[in-house]
């Protein structure tokens, strides 16, 4: 999207459909596209849907407050297990089924817990606010999330009357993820590990390198796969730079594209252009790539796609952008790149479970960027959107004074409080595909920290782990999961900080006593 293709999430279920009306790209994590804790085809029973009153602004006097939706589920323990999984949501509202689906009951089935799933402050059920208006999302940031989080913890320890030394796991995907590590970072005596998928850690305002890697990907494969996609790019942007009056022309973008309106009105109009190129590569490419065998993307990977564009027989190839854009589009209507209605669409400030966009924007254009531009040497993308396009959402979103000194001001603040990739924290174990154009935005491997572990696995992408076990999965997905669980069952099976200590104190006393008898004798 271009609103769409910078924006980020997870949850597992069945594949969600794309709104027919674009909005932007969506230049995220596309999680909430795809799913990871919706509500269909799973059993929810044992889930209790419950509500606990949060603060508003955990940092300021604001005296306000809101009640924020979690899940819970005893299917897999109660308070005397001593172990706790929290699930962290993030940019989309959680499904019910939440406790019950993911990588987190693979533990809970050898270590016996509680688990609870925590709605992310704006996003589904839990609104703080009346609307989305821009006052009211100054409340929205990373920073206030993981505040819900530790004061949700507190709150289960003291309403479950849980033991001193209950053990609290925390889980998540994408920007969840993100806070997984950020949560045990904050909070290291409230979270005893953490297990984070494709989560980035360093927040950046030109992140050229996402289709840098979206373009390996496709090369990887097959490298006249790419070699198309820079022709039929570059035949795209001569047309839409300077040949748009030419009726013939216009008209076959119009019906190639299977545009909702003729791009010849858009001659000259900048953003209109811009916003069209960067909703063709999200739908086509990132989210293949970022996706790339995703269970609920059925059999649409980067093969499929790279087989159409080097198939001669479909045509130019424009013809074969074309076809699979249609196989992207699958059931849509048409592809509405007018950017000006996808500004009004996100300028909407009702408050709707069902939407995230505008809140995530936010996010993106107070604290993290992410801005998936085309500014890479000799992108085969073309040029057409840059860091100022994204600004100008920013700006024409939430207003003029979110420019681009203010988003690297947000975003250099974000890595100060977190410290990006380099973070440095025990006990987490980060979680990234190869194949993922996030995974350079994570950690990629540890310095020593104890008990922490990264872990890459060749040929997956974004969330590869995070999901139930499927028979789908790969062995190096199922290796992933077995190397996962092993270090976890290595923390539990780790006494407290200091039991070393209380051991060798106990065996220096037995030795004392033992050598105070035998003075006795």
């Amino acid at each position: 999207m271009a609103l769409q293709g910078w924006w980020i999430t997870l949850v597992l279920s069945v594949l969600i459909a794309v709104n027919v009306e674009e909005v932007f790209g969506y230049w995220g994590l596309k999680g909430q596209k795809y799913g990871l804790f919706s509500n269909r085809d799973a059993s929810t029973n044992g889930v209790s849907t419950l509500w606990m009153e949060q603060k508003l602004d955990h940092f300021g006097g604001e005296s306000s407050t809101w009640k924020q939706r979690y899940f819970a589920s005893d299917k897999y323990g109660n308070k005397s297990s001593k172990i706790v999984y929290l699930v962290l949501g993030g940019e989309s509202a959680l499904g019910d089924d939440c406790p019950l689906k993911g990588s987190w009951t693979l533990t809970a089935e050898k270590h016996s817990g509680l688990i609870f799933c925590l709605e992310h402050r704006y996003y589904g059920e839990s609104q703080p606010a009346s609307d989305l208006s821009t006052e009211n999302l100054r409340y929205l940031s990373s920073r206030q999330a993981l505040a819900d989080a530790e004061n949700f913890v507190s709150y289960i320890n003291a309403n479950y009357s849980l033991a001193s030394d209950t053990k609290w796991i925390v889980y998540g995907g994408s920007y969840s993820g993100s806070l997984a590590v950020w949560l045990k970072y904050t909070y290291p005596k409230v979270i005893y590990g953490a297990v984070s998928y494709s989560g980035p850690l360093e927040a950046v305002l030109d992140f050229k390198e996402y289709l840098q890697i979206v373009e390996n990907d496709l090369t990887q494969y097959n490298s006249e796969c790419t070699n198309t996609i820079k022709s039929a790019y570059g035949e795209l942007d001569e047309i839409t730079t300077s040949c748009l009056e030419d009726i013939e022309l216009y008209e076959y973008i119009d019906t190639s594209f299977k545009l909702c309106e003729t791009i010849e009105t858009s001659d000259g109009v900048a953003n209109d252009i811009s916003n069209f190129f960067e909703i063709l590569t999200d739908k086509t490419f990132a989210t293949v790539a970022q996706y790339n065998n995703h269970p609920n993307l059925k059999d649409v990977n980067i093969n499929k796609v790279c087989d159409i564009l080097v198939n001669e027989s479909l045509g130019t190839p424009m013809d074969r952008l074309s076809a699979v854009n249609t196989l992207m589009l699958s059931d849509e209507e048409c592809l509405d790149y007018k950017y000006d209605k996808s500004i009004s669409r996100l300028s909407n400030i009702t408050s709707d479970p069902a939407k995230y966009e505008r809140q995530w924007v936010y996010q993106t254009c107070t604290e993290f960027g992410f801005f998936q531009t085309s500014s890479q040497n000799s992108s085969v993308f073309g040029t057409k959107f840059d860091v100022d396009f994204f600004v100008n959402i920013c700006q024409d979103l939430f207003g003029q004074n979110f420019n681009r000194s203010f988003i690297e001001a947000g975003i250099a603040e974000t890595n100060s409080r977190y410290q990006g990739k380099s973070v440095k924290v025990e006990n987490v174990i980060y979680v990234n595909g190869d194949v993922d154009p996030w995974h350079v935005l994570g950690k990629l491997e540890t310095s020593g920290e104890t008990g922490s572990k990264a872990i890459v696995i060749k040929g997956a992408s974004h969330c590869a782990g995070f999901y139930a076990t499927t028979v789908n999965d790969s062995e190096e997905i199922t290796a992933a999961k077995k190397e996962v669980q092993d270090t976890i069952s290595q923390w539990l099976k780790t006494t407290e900080p200091n039991s070393s200590t209380r051991v060798s104190h106990s065996i220096f006393m037995s030795l004392i006593i033992s050598m105070l008898g035998t003075l006795l004798l």
